[in-house]
């Protein structure tokens, strides 16, 4: 059972929070944020699988997004969408290995450095810079 809480600014899923929208909008953007479906939202939501759909069309053009992918980051950017950090989760961190993706939301995220990856061409037998 999916509890989405009601909050002093808006609405709370998880450790996502949706603020400055209206409810059944904040609702429907948390839910998709979490990765359900439309379908799955509904049956939460306790409402038809066309009334998300209306939802997240009125989300997105309010948002000017063209898909909920952009959906999701515009939300984030304009600030309608937050991840709450909570006082165990970062008690946790501090003590594993995720500290280092721990940072404030106007800092870039930090990730962890990868070496480049390295292509290697095979010469070919009959290219012609092999067979000068």
């Amino acid at each position: 059972m999916i509890h989405i809480q009601r909050t002093e600014t808006g609405y709370r899923l998880g450790n996502l929070e949706a603020v400055g929208l209206p409810p059944r909008q904040s609702q429907t953007l948390l839910l998709l944020a979490k990765g359900l479906s439309r379908q799955a939202a509904a049956d939460a939501l306790g409402c038809k699988a066309t009334a998300v759909r209306n939802n997240a069309t009125a989300l997105l053009c309010k948002l000017n997004a063209s898909n909920m992918v952009g959906l999701i980051t515009i939300a984030f950017e304009r600030g309608n969408l937050n991840i709450v950090k909570s006082i165990a989760v970062i008690m946790v961190a501090l003590h594993t290995s995720f500290a280092p993706y721990l940072h404030d939301a106007d800092q870039q995220p930090l990730r962890p450095r990868s070496r480049p990856t390295v292509r290697i061409r095979r010469r070919e037998e009959n290219h012609p810079t092999y067979l000068l």
